[in-house]
């Protein structure tokens, strides 16, 4: 197997040079420059990457967006541009901790066609976290965004991720929309990756009101009846509670609850729920970090 005919390295990055600078340097430092990369530039106010960086990557294509279009859409984009059987993302501020055993990932999504990606053993290292024990491949209910593979072009034929989403749990919708339909998600804990979580260019405002609302949306489309409905409420309860003490994220909070329960309105045809064994299945699995 030709690794770079296989794998696509997939970055959406803005107003993160620094960042995004330490992991480049790091996939040069793990021999991993001479595979195909994509990065979305979404609309930085400054040059995101310099001419010598580019220079070592002999497969890099940089996209610069002339507006800010939110990273689903630039993930939906990035995906669409890779000509690889398998696309892998990472955040700009997350990284592979050691030599990744892509051969092996690939190798493993290959032999097994009802799964659809691969969730890495990605690290919060800035919270203590501590990798996942173990090597063997085992399923979970979904993967994040900082370091994952999935194969192009199920995911392209699934319809992506959800645009009108704009920020936040589109890994969650795309994976309970692959499990209605017969596919998994596993962990592979060989490959660790190093989520730096960079306090740079974060809003919490903004991201509380799109996890509310968005979390609300998936438990309406893909939860039964059942699960479904303490979940319109339960989810903005929690997040409300951890963020108590901060009391100039409430209205973030209930703004996302107000008009989540405005787009399930609006789209109220759209809900096509998992049946009850499918839904005993997915809780079954574990949750990934």
């Amino acid at each position: 197997m030709i690794l770079e005919e296989s794998i696509t390295l997939m970055i959406t990055t803005r107003n993160r040079p620094a960042d995004l600078a330490f992991t480049l340097e790091k996939l040069i430092s793990l021999e991993l420059q001479y595979l195909p990369l994509i990065i979305v530039d979404d609309a930085s106010d400054a040059s995101i990457v310099s001419d010598e960086l580019v220079q070592q990557f002999p497969r890099i294509r940089v996209v610069r967006n002339e507006v800010q279009r939110g990273l689903i859409t630039n993930r939906n984009e990035m995906a669409l541009l890779s000509k690889t059987p398998y696309v892998l993302s990472l955040d700009d501020d997350s990284c592979f901790r050691n030599v990744p055993d892509l051969q092996g990932a690939v190798e493993y999504l290959a032999q097994h066609p009802r799964v659809v990606a691969l969730q890495f053993n990605n690290v919060d290292i800035n919270f203590g976290e501590e990798a996942v024990t173990g090597s063997e491949p085992y399923r979970v209910q979904t993967y994040t965004g900082c370091g994952h593979l999935l194969k192009r072009s199920v995911f392209l034929d699934m319809g992506g991720y959800r645009k009108d989403f704009v920020h936040m749990s589109e890994e969650v919708e795309f994976c309970r929309k692959a499990w209605k339909s017969g596919l998994e998600v596993h962990m592979y804990p060989k490959i660790i990756v190093d989520h730096r979580r960079t306090p740079v260019a974060r809003f919490p405002e903004k991201n509380l009101y799109y996890l509310t609302r968005n979390l609300l949306i998936i438990s309406y489309l893909h939860l039964p009846w059942p699960a479904m409905m303490p979940k319109l409420f339960s989810n903005a309860l929690l997040i409300w509670w951890r963020n108590l003490r901060r009391r100039y994220l409430w209205s973030s909070v209930f703004r996302g609850w107000i008009d989540g329960l405005k787009y399930c309105r609006a789209h109220f045809s759209e809900r096509v729920p998992m049946s009850g064994r499918q839904y005993r299945e997915y809780r079954r699995a574990p949750v990934s970090r």
